[in-house]
């Protein structure tokens, strides 16, 4: 008789991590998937986050993950000013400026852009939220970095 393996044991509803803070309990996404929501000050700005178990619904992956881009935050939203410069303002000025109006500069679209969500994956992929304001007629604004650290895509949604 072949042996049953074990259901992964969720964890707890509340994690209390020293660098992430409260971490709670949200949702069974799939029986191999939960997810947790917790917030965290970078500057003056409080960001949501969004971190995911991994098939034995354990969050350690993730929450080390999300130490590091943290960590490493002013960097990595360095290079995320770089690659919606190169990505996403020429998208911009082509399909979504205002007629009449002056083509956006760099500056101006870095500067009106703010992240305020970051949705962390166990294999070590994120997802930055920005509120773009009124830029794309009231919808998001979502950039991709892959496991390796390098942004990947982006994409409005709403």
């Amino acid at each position: 008789m072949a042996k049953r393996k074990a259901k992964p044991k969720p964890p707890a509803d509340d994690i209390d991590d020293k660098v992430l803070g409260l971490l709670r309990f949200t949702c069974h996404v799939n029986p191999r998937l939960d997810e947790f929501e917790g917030s965290v000050a970078i500057g003056n700005q409080s960001v949501q986050l969004i971190l995911y178990t991994d098939e034995a619904l354990d969050l350690t992956a993730t929450i080390k993950r999300t130490h590091e881009l943290l960590r490493r935050h002013n960097a990595i939203m360095k290079r995320a000013a770089k690659y919606a410069a190169d990505h996403i303002l020429p998208h911009y000025n082509e399909v979504w400026q205002t007629e009449g109006s002056p083509k956006l500069t760099r500056k101006s679209l870095t500067d009106h852009i703010k992240v305020v969500e970051m949705t962390v994956h166990p294999d070590g992929r994120a997802t930055y939220w920005y509120d773009a304001g009124d830029l794309f007629d009231g919808h998001g604004l979502r950039i991709f970095l892959s496991a390796e650290t390098n942004f990947v895509d982006h994409d409005t949604p709403g």
